[in-house]
């Protein structure tokens, strides 16, 4: 893609605050029309502290991808997490002292490149595409805080989540000397048109101001952008917190076909490499009080490492691959127990043969066994039984006659007996 933008312009207030602690890259006086990388960081710590975190950290940016990388050329995920490294080795050489508070920001960026957009955040500073042509925002980014948690999982309205006194509560920053280091939400944008607006802010932006609101102003067809900046910080004028954001207006956009078949490639290849890289756990911050600004660790959660906007399409990054081996696995894995349980069924109501080879008795249960060998002995006791029965009684008979000579009757009366 090739670019050609209106002058940016730069919002960078005070508000209430004794001191600023907000940092842009580039500075708000030397914003060109041929800046392709824009930064704004949130420092936090109070006095001196979030100032330098937030100004290093742009400092270290800038100098790392305008040194290693061109706007012509495609910018990918791998060289902002080298110069994310490189922006946390800067921020960890600073003097590590127990007695002063820990200092550390937030963070937004965006690159304008040859094979598309890369947005980044860290913490709750947003990242906004709008479309005046559709009065609609094409993407936000997702706040790493506690509340927008909370809400996601349904456990406060969006009404408690804009009034929760919890909503300074961060899930990710920037912090000096600490470990892990949280990561950055990384999106690859590609649904871009001529007449977008980039605009990248901290949370002190918008205190007071919706996202509706937000769209009208932008949106707003009658206004220049000088102008559009103007009402800006005419609405944000009695916020509390430092606020300061940049605001980039895409004028003309020429897109190559041969760069959207390297960015589809290349978006393939960072969706799988972000699957197989699992979640790691994030530390949370909390920024306290309107004069005292230190930071607290509240929590370690995760935080996906991926956001995908909810109202464009951004290339999908697919996972057919991995979700139809899951249910491969899952039909497997059911077959192989439906198996089990018709083969347990059926071992159990099978019926068991009366002559029993001695070889196969192993196959039948204990409580089998016993059973059939009582029949056994049963049924010989009762024929032993009839048996010896059977013999006494032969033996209490008289043994048959067996002699060959003849026997002679003398008949007598009754008389002669008497």
């Amino acid at each position: 893609m090739k670019y050609k933008l209106s002058p940016p312009q730069a919002i960078h207030e005070l508000g209430q605050r004794a001191n600023q602690e907000d940092s842009l890259y580039p500075a708000a006086d030397r914003l060109t029309a041929d800046d392709r990388l824009f930064i704004v960081c949130d420092g936090m710590g109070g006095h001196d502290c979030g100032e330098v975190a937030s100004q290093l950290v742009c400092n270290a940016l800038s100098e790392f991808v305008n040194t290693h990388t061109h706007a012509d050329q495609p910018f990918s995920e791998t060289m902002f997490r080298k110069a994310l490294a490189y922006a946390y080795q800067k921020l960890d050489a600073t003097p590590d002292d127990p007695t002063q508070k820990q200092m550390g920001t937030t963070l937004t960026l965006l690159r304008l490149h040859r094979g598309g957009c890369l947005a980044a955040h860290i913490g709750d500073s947003r990242i906004y595409q709008i479309r005046p042509s559709e009065h609609r925002i094409i993407y936000r980014s997702r706040d790493h805080s506690l509340v927008n948690d909370l809400f996601e999982a349904g456990e406060i309205s969006e009404e408690e989540l804009k009034t929760s006194p919890q909503k300074n509560v961060i899930t990710r920053c920037m912090m000096a000397h600490q470990q892990p280091h949280s990561e950055a939400t990384i999106v690859e944008l590609t649904d871009i048109e001529p007449g977008d607006y980039f605009l990248l802010c901290t949370d002190g932006m918008l205190e007071k101001m919706s996202d509706e609101e937000l769209t009208d102003i932008i949106s707003d067809p009658e206004e220049t952008d000088e102008t559009k900046a103007i009402i800006l910080k005419r609405e944000t004028a009695d916020n509390r917190d430092n606020h300061s954001a940049l605001l980039v207006h895409i004028d003309e956009l020429t897109v190559e076909k041969t760069d959207i078949l390297k960015r589809s490639e290349k978006s393939e290849e960072a969706s799988t490499r972000r699957q197989e890289r699992g979640e790691r756990s994030k530390i949370g911050f909390e920024r306290r009080g309107e004069n005292d600004e230190s930071v607290q660790v509240v929590s370690h959660s995760q935080q996906p490492t991926t956001h995908s906007p909810q109202n464009h399409s951004l290339p999908k990054h697919s996972s057919q691959k991995a979700r139809g081996k899951n249910l491969l696995i899952a039909l497997i894995t059911t077959v192989a127990v439906a198996a089990i349980c018709l083969i347990f069924y059926f071992s159990s109501t099978r019926k068991q043969p009366d002559n029993l080879p001695k070889n196969d008795i192993e196959e039948f249960s204990k409580p089998d066994m016993l059973k059939k060998t009582k029949a056994k002995t049963k049924k010989s006791s009762t024929k032993s039984d009839k048996k010896r029965h059977k013999k006494a009684n032969t033996a209490d008979e008289p043994e048959p006659m067996t002699t060959d000579e003849p026997i002679d009757f003398e008949p007598t009366t009754m008389s002669e007996q008497d």
